[in-house]
């Protein structure tokens, strides 16, 4: 694995994790846009890869029935 890459995933950990932290915690947290948005991509490419890059879509969309969508 290429130390870039490595350190991508690093970024995820913190992430999600952080934001499980801050749930857990009920404290707001504040993440640089920049680590969302690359954490973002690559969990869009992990779903493309495992052949779940559909579903995301239709779920980051509000098309399974969630409340939930990045579409205004």
């Amino acid at each position: 694995m290429r130390l870039g890459d490595y350190l991508d995933t690093r970024v995820v950990e913190l992430v999600v994790h952080g934001t499980d932290l801050a749930a857990c915690l009920r404290t707001p947290i504040h993440l640089p846009t920049d680590a969302v948005a690359a954490t973002v991509a690559i969990l869009g490419r992990a779903a493309v890869l495992t052949g779940q890059g559909e579903r995301l879509l239709r779920l980051a969309t509000g098309r399974d029935g969630s409340t939930f969508s990045v579409v205004l």
